[in-house]
């Protein structure tokens, strides 16, 4: 029997009887009645019963239980007994019907008990239905023999892939030290003759400014805005470098209102030069990192500065709500808009939408931003955008004594070039 057999082709498979009695007449009886069922053997006594069960397991046992020598219940408790025939079915079929030995019988772990004289019909169904349970435990014993197999398969697999991916990480954590090692040293080596390109294109332009034609004037300038884009890219390389190779810093509880007053404190000037009125709703506090939190809100503000409308005051208004364990910040600005299909794009590293004459920047800042989000068990996205401004929802873990809901009182502070 295949171990993927369904059940019309177990029911119509034939199968093996042993049937046991001291009397050749119920011998005959009972081969008449279960023929049909597949292949008959035969014993008339228990000793002989065990030696044909040993040479062949039958599918079922029809067992008398008064026989002279070994009785039927001996043979039932030494079937019952040995691990190797257990499972096999064994149905009394005797004149021993008291209730007695019927709970005898099916104690010692007789499948069924049919008293003598029987009707042939009935034994006929109790046998076919044993046959057929017989044949689908062996069934579900392959196919749970095969389940063992694949799972310890599966298991050597999994070891394996286990020991490849911890050799993985291991080489992945030397490239990422080893790339971090890098841009350190090529940022250090490049700072050199940027700065002294820098330094000496100034002291050219302070020095002799007033001998210099407004042309030449003009090229030493862009010089000299050229290093420093020079320069704020490569902290941004450095920068991003580190939070890629690096363990993120300790989380602890950020107070957000503090976060928002030290980066009004440190644009004090980009805020004043724009004119953008910066307000925000009592935040909540959070779980992470302080100075990553400031340099998260830097970015987002200093976003909303670069990307003003041209026609209209800018502002950026910064609002709080929580969720279960999570404080959702909402960053709204009044400023161009992104078209919807850049919303991912604009987080890729040195992606820009604009020419840098148009917008300054070095297309780092929002991809800096996500990255320290993520790195303290949060995200950063845009969740709305159009022709009025933007929204981006920065979501951070709550403090675990902090849960404020986003429908409390709250007051609006705001800061208007400072």
């Amino acid at each position: 029997m295949s171990a993927r057999d369904t059940p019309q082709e177990l029911s119509h498979t034939p199968g093996s009887l042993l049937i046991v009695d001291d009397d050749p007449a119920m011998v005959q009886v009972l081969a008449a009645t279960v023929r049909e069922l597949g292949k008959l053997r035969f014993a008339t006594s228990g000793q002989a019963a065990m030696r044909l069960i040993g040479e062949a397991l039958p599918d079922v046992v029809l067992l008398d239980a008064d026989m002279p020598g070994m009785d039927g219940f001996e043979v039932l408790r030494q079937i019952k007994g040995a691990q190797t025939t257990r499972d096999v079915p064994v149905i009394m079929v005797t004149g021993l019907a008291t209730e007695a030995h019927e709970k005898t019988g099916l104690e010692l772990g007789a499948a069924d008990f049919i008293a003598k004289p029987f009707r042939p019909s009935i034994v006929l169904a109790r046998v076919r239905t044993q046959l057929h349970l017989k044949r689908v435990s062996d069934q579900l014993r392959a196919l749970s023999a095969i389940d063992r197999q694949n799972l310890d398969h599966a298991l050597l697999e999994l070891q394996s892939r286990n020991v490849l991916l911890t050799q993985t990480s291991a080489q992945l954590e030397r490239a990422h030290h080893g790339l971090l090692q890098f841009v350190n040293a090529a940022s250090h080596d490049l700072r050199e003759p940027l700065n002294t390109i820098t330094q000496f294109s100034g002291l050219v332009l302070d020095d002799a400014a007033p001998r210099l034609d407004a042309g030449h004037r003009q090229h030493l300038q862009r010089i000299v805005r050229a290093g420093d884009r020079m320069k704020s890219l490569l902290d941004d390389v450095v920068t991003y470098a580190r939070l890629l190779s690096e363990a993120p810093a300790d989380s602890g509880c950020v107070d957000l209102d503090a976060v928002a007053r030290d980066v009004r404190h440190a644009l004090a000037e980009a805020l004043q030069d724009s004119g953008l009125v910066l307000s925000w709703q009592d935040l909540p506090t959070v779980r992470g990192a302080r100075a990553s939190s400031v340099e998260v809100f830097r970015h987002l503000v200093l976003n909303a500065i670069r990307y003003a409308h041209a026609q209209r005051p800018p502002t950026l208004a910064i609002t709080a709500r929580t969720d279960g364990g999570l404080v959702h910040i909402a960053f709204q600005d009044n400023g161009i808009g992104i078209d919807a299909s850049h919303w991912e794009r604009v987080f890729e590293p040195f992606r820009r939408l604009h020419r840098r004459d148009v917008i300054a920047g070095n297309g780092m800042g929002l991809t800096i931003a996500r990255q320290l989000a993520q790195a303290h068990g949060g995200s950063l996205r845009i969740v709305a955008s159009g022709p009025q401004g933007s929204t981006f929802c920065l979501t951070m873990p709550a403090a675990a004594d902090d849960y404020h809901e986003a429908s409390s009182p709250s007051t609006t502070r705001q800061l208007h070039g400072i």
